[in-house]
């Protein structure tokens, strides 16, 4: 066993301990740039939230009041969301699978991918970005925002290699799992990695079918 695989098996192990992986999120994690990056989406309270691959809440509890909206968040991890239950009783945690969502049709204000689809490959991805879009209001808004590799940092490419998401894109690869999706906001920020970040909507226009309302 090679030294960088021998590390990323011990990272893993340890990450799989709720506690242990709320408390890197929260150090590790600069909430404040996010909060910054999505603050027109997310200054309003009473939103309805649905948080995509939540984990323990660290990040939706570092960004919004779980208290002051409608905060649901979904993973399939379910040792993460007893531990989230825990720790964050005002938001709602449920499992289920990001890419096949049982909420009905524009039931949010603002879906959250963050950090979610680097663990992903490409159809799984695209189907979630596919939900997502589904159950967003027309005027909402989905909020993408993942590592990308930073060819001047040789620590964070060693970093994110150690990282359990094995599909780190590049900006345009992100960019090519949107789909129909609109891209109103994109950008690269730099927290402990490079971050390509979006602000995602609805087609105007476009009924939830994919296709343009009658009478158009």
């Amino acid at each position: 066993m090679g030294a960088v695989e021998f590390i990323t098996r011990v990272i893993e192990n340890a990450l799989s301990h709720p506690a242990l992986f709320d408390l890197q999120q929260r150090v590790c994690n600069s909430y404040a740039i996010l909060r910054q990056l999505f603050s027109a989406q997310l200054e309003a309270k009473g939103l309805r939230v649905l948080d995509m691959g939540c984990s323990t809440g660290a990040c939706a509890d570092g960004l919004l009041s779980l208290r002051d909206n409608a905060y649901t968040g979904i993973d399939l991890n379910e040792r993460y969301l007893a531990y989230a239950l825990k720790r964050r009783p005002h938001g709602q945690f449920l499992r289920a699978d990001a890419s096949r969502l049982d909420f009905p049709d524009e039931s949010f204000d603002i879906v959250m991918l963050l950090g979610m689809l680097h663990h992903n490959e490409d159809a799984v991805a695209a189907r979630c970005l596919a939900e997502a879009g589904r159950v967003l209001r027309p005027d909402g808004a989905i909020l993408v925002a993942e590592p990308t590799f930073d060819q001047d940092s040789i620590l964070s490419s060693f970093l994110l290699c150690l990282d359990r998401g094995r599909h780190i894109r590049c900006p345009e690869g992100y960019e090519s799992l949107f789909g129909s999706l609109v891209i109103k906001t994109k950008g690269l920020s730099r927290t402990a990695h490079k971050m390509a970040y979006y602000v995602l909507g609805k087609p105007c226009g476009i009924g939830q079918s994919g296709e343009p309302p009658h009478g158009s």
